[in-house]
């Protein structure tokens, strides 16, 4: 077998391949290579082993360092915004308005904002209409979109387009495929204090001035 060690006395060979012996004149000397060589070998995976976990330790990620351009911290999500007064008091005219850009949507009531949250309008490679457009279906559960086959509680639809309001991921930033995402607290409101036939404006800008809703 190759790499087996024969013994001749006080002599030793090794055959390193078949027909091919290497001669060693004393046991002590090959015994002293072989020491040699596992100590060498040993030392090597040590450095190794402690140079890769430097590297490990000294990375940002090991100490919990979160990227300040990853999308998570670059696009923090504002929480729902309501004032509980306006909305039990229940008087006056209702408006929903969606800001494009502020990516936020308010529900007015009596030309005072009731609710403020968070949406997900359509991404760079679709489109939400703007315009004023009246809430024509709503349907609390069981609603699943026909073209993607997903559940869309809350849904709110304008006119009788397939576009309209309903519970959806909001990652920050314009997302969906053109309809308004709500998260469910925010999706819930709405729903909750409006109608079939109540306005929803979708705009680029909304000027709110003098209407900032504060949590009651």
């Amino acid at each position: 077998m190759w790499g087996e060690i024969i013994k001749h006395g006080r002599k030793v060979s090794i055959l390193l391949h078949e027909g091919v012996m290497l001669h060693v004149m004393k046991a002590s000397t090959l015994l002293t290579m072989i020491h040699t060589i596992c100590i060498t070998r040993l030392l090597t995976v040590l450095t190794f082993s402690a140079m890769a976990l430097a590297c490990a330790e000294s990375h940002p990620f090991s100490r919990g360092y979160k990227s300040k351009s990853s999308k998570s911290a670059k696009h923090r999500v504002a929480g729902v915004k309501v004032n509980k007064k306006v909305l039990k008091n229940g008087a006056g005219h209702r408006e929903v308005i969606v800001d494009i850009n502020k990516q936020r949507a308010y529900l007015l009531v009596g030309g005072v904002i009731a609710v403020n949250a968070p949406v997900s309008t359509a991404r760079s490679d679709k489109y939400t209409p703007r315009g004023s457009f009246r809430i024509t279906q709503r349907v609390r559960s069981g609603k699943t979109s026909t073209i993607y086959g997903c559940d869309l509680p809350f849904w709110m639809r304008l006119d009788y387009s397939a576009i309209g309001l309903h519970v959806g991921e909001l990652p920050g930033y314009p997302a969906s495929a053109g309809c308004v995402r709500l998260s469910k607290e925010g999706a819930g409101l709405i729903f909750d204090n409006t109608s079939s036939g109540v306005s929803v404006r979708i705009v680029d800008d909304w000027k709110a001035a003098g209407l900032i809703v504060a949590n009651n």
